[in-house]
Order: C-alpha cells, then sequence, then structure tokens
C-alpha cells in the first residue's frame, strides 16, 4: 500500500481547487475612495523612525483627513501622533534627531 505524503496531497487536490476558486473583483467607487494612503514619508537621522502621514475618508464631512503617524524600523510599530478632524502637516524632523 502507498502511502501519500501531506505534500502530495496539497499539490495535488487542494491546490489547484484553491487558485481556480478566486474570483477577480472590481472595486466600487466607494472601495477606492475609501482606500486609506500614505505619504510625506521622512526617516529620522538616526534611522530609528519614520514619520509620515495616512489619509483617510471622511464619509461623514465628505472629506480626506491625514494624520500624522511614527513607525518604529526596529519593531514595526506605529504611533499614532495627531488626531481630530483637520489635516496634519507633513512632519519636520530636526537634524540632530532630537
Amino acid at each position: 500500500m502507498t502511502k501519500f505524503s501531506p505534500r502530495f496531497f496539497f499539490f495535488t487536490l487542494l491546490l489547484p481547487g484553491l487558485l481556480f476558486a478566486q474570483t477577480r473583483h472590481t472595486a466600487s467607487l466607494d472601495e477606492t475612495l475609501s482606500l486609506k494612503t500614505l505619504s510625506a514619508a521622512r526617516i529620522s537621522p538616526d534611522g530609528r523612525f519614520i514619520a509620515y502621514l495616512m489619509r483617510e475618508t471622511n464619509w461623514k464631512d465628505n472629506s480626506y483627513v491625514s494624520q500624522l503617524w511614527l513607525a518604529n524600523v526596529a519593531t514595526g510599530a506605529n504611533f499614532q501622533l495627531t488626531r481630530g478632524k483637520e489635516s496634519a502637516s507633513p512632519a519636520e524632523l530636526s537634524p540632530d534627531g532630537k
């Protein structure tokens, strides 16, 4: 009796079904407008942090709002620095990194 490996089972039976089960989705106008976008990235002088703006759709006020975020390069952790209904300006980092 032949013993089938899990790898053989996956590649012969499951993978083709997974590949052909995917369907195409055309994004609606609302989905497209709701996409978050990143801009104005600034790297700190020591290379430890990246400050950037994230733009989101504010459907209630019919506008876009950009907030300032900070990413720690070593850990990948992100921190939102600004909040509110008004957009924040891009970050300005001091040359000495303080």
